[in-house]
């Protein structure tokens, strides 16, 4: 088998709750296809209690079109779940991606808890 027919390799990690904020991690190549799996655990998330999911992207090495669409349809099942979503690191891939695309919410990072996050 090769490594184009095992697809895209990419993880969440999910750290639990301190204060009403989860941080999740979203790591390696998010392509086409997005794995079932990463979907699972990225909106298995949500499930998490607290209002704001911080989004780790700085360990992406790759991200493409489906990566991305996914990433904001996990975005607005957030938001209407009621949970801001806050994006605390970007790699430069994901960076690009976002920026090309003119899909700001994932193009930017950081800010206060008190300021509108990507979700808002």
């Amino acid at each position: 088998m090769t490594v184009s027919d095992l697809g895209p390799e990419a993880w969440v990690t999910v750290h639990p709750p301190v204060d009403g904020v989860t941080l999740v991690v979203v790591a390696g190549e998010l392509a086409r296809p997005v794995d079932a799996t990463v979907i699972e655990q990225l909106m298995g998330a949500l499930d998490q209690p607290g209002h704001l999911l911080r989004l780790d992207l700085s360990q992406l090495s790759f991200c493409d079109l489906a990566g991305l669409r996914m990433l904001i349809s996990f975005q607005d099942r957030a938001g209407a779940r009621g949970v801001r979503v806050r994006v605390v690191a970007i790699s430069e891939a994901a960076r690009m991606l976002a920026d090309l695309t003119g899909m700001r919410p994932f193009g930017e990072s950081g800010g206060s808890e008190d300021e509108p996050g990507p979700a808002e």
